[in-house]
């Protein structure tokens, strides 16, 4: 049935007896297109249409349950970033607190010193602090975290300056 058909319809269809005006109860409440009502509705012998409807009825049920899978996972997914965010920033408090500062800055901070100190090409130290901005935004649980750190990491004990 449609989410849009109020609870007064169970107890209606709980009452129908007739196949046929159940066959018509449930077509016109079900959730398709009209198309596909008039299809249901065309159909003259109750059992068969009953039948169209038991499968149009399976197939809505099958996209609810999916739907509220994804719908589940979603706010798993929205929960643990949320979560995550809570802790990171509690974390922060909790150093300030301590007057440890910001880890993650004082690291950030140490990356551009080292890749100023690499003396490596224009070109080359400006995608580094390209990727070390991106770095800045990207929270350090996340798997692209670390590996923009460990390239980063890696250009800068390049030896960009040493000729053989």
């Amino acid at each position: 049935m449609s989410p849009n058909v109020p609870e007064e319809a169970s107890v209606l269809l709980e009452n129908i007896e007739n196949p046929s005006a159940l066959a018509d109860f449930l077509a016109a409440n079900l959730n398709l297109d009209t198309a596909e009502k008039q299809k249901l509705l065309e159909e003259l012998d109750a059992t068969k249409r009953l039948e169209k409807i038991s499968v149009a009825l399976a197939n809505q049920l099958e996209v609810l349950e999916l739907s509220r899978k994804i719908q589940g996972r979603v706010k798993e997914s929205i929960d643990k970033s949320q979560r995550e965010y809570f802790l990171q920033e509690e974390l922060k408090a909790i150093q300030s607190e301590l007057g440890k500062g910001d880890l993650r800055t004082e690291e950030l901070k140490q990356i551009a010193k080292n890749i100023k100190k690499a003396k490596m090409p224009e070109k080359v130290e400006q995608e580094a602090m390209r990727e070390l901005d991106r770095l800045n935004k990207i929270p350090p649980a996340s798997p692209e975290y670390s590996v923009i750190r460990t390239y980063l990491d890696w250009v800068c004990e390049l030896p960009w300056s040493i000729q053989t």
